[in-house]
């Protein structure tokens, strides 16, 4: 999904998909996305194909057909505390899909630091479209950092996200909570 404030970081991409175009004038490059309605004003340009929403089948099959996944997160200074303390719950399914994560945001971001910690995303913290155009040539012009990045996610999904140690993380931090009060709860099983 694709929130209104990512609009700005959008356009840069786009100008930065532009310039490359005109430098790999064989490759064809777009963005696809899904359920998405741009406000009055906004032009996605051709390079933009917007599907509806569909069916966690769907989504796959587009995750089989790109190159690239894309995080964007927003630069304006009122998005400053959502981004600073923001750890997006679909930086998971990034993570896992086997692709070559562009985390597009403030460096700032509490996901910013998971990423640049592991090496597991390429990183552009900039607005300016010679930025985004870097971190894309980047992804076209250096195959094995891009390869890497991609083996890197994967052990950071496996070192931090697992299902069942997030479950322990959550139930740990309650029970603990909990043993200080008196206020009843029920504890489902872990997931195996």
């Amino acid at each position: 999904l694709f929130h209104l404030s990512y609009e700005a970081n959008l356009r840069v991409l786009l100008l930065g998909i532009e310039a490359l175009t005109t430098k790999y004038p064989d490759l064809e490059i777009t963005v696809t996305m899904r359920g998405v309605v741009f406000r009055e004003g906004f032009s996605a340009a051709a390079k933009v194909k917007i599907l509806p929403y569909g069916p966690e089948a769907d989504v796959q099959a587009d995750l089989r057909e790109a190159d690239v996944v894309y995080l964007p997160l927003p630069f304006q200074r009122r998005e400053a505390d959502f981004v600073r303390y923001s750890l997006s719950t679909k930086m998971v399914t990034y993570l896992g899909c086997g692709l070559p994560i562009l985390y597009h945001g403030p460096r700032e971001a509490a996901v910013c630091e998971v990423l640049l910690e592991s090496g597991a995303a390429l990183i552009c913290d900039s607005l300016e479209r010679a930025r985004v155009e870097l971190s894309l040539n980047d992804i076209i012009g250096k195959p094995d950092l891009a390869t890497s990045s991609v083996a890197r996610a994967a052990a950071l999904a496996r070192k931090r996200f697992m299902l069942a140690d997030q479950c322990s993380r959550f139930w740990d931090a309650i029970e603990a909570d909990m043993s200080t009060t008196q206020t009843p709860y029920i504890r489902t099983a872990s997931p195996q």
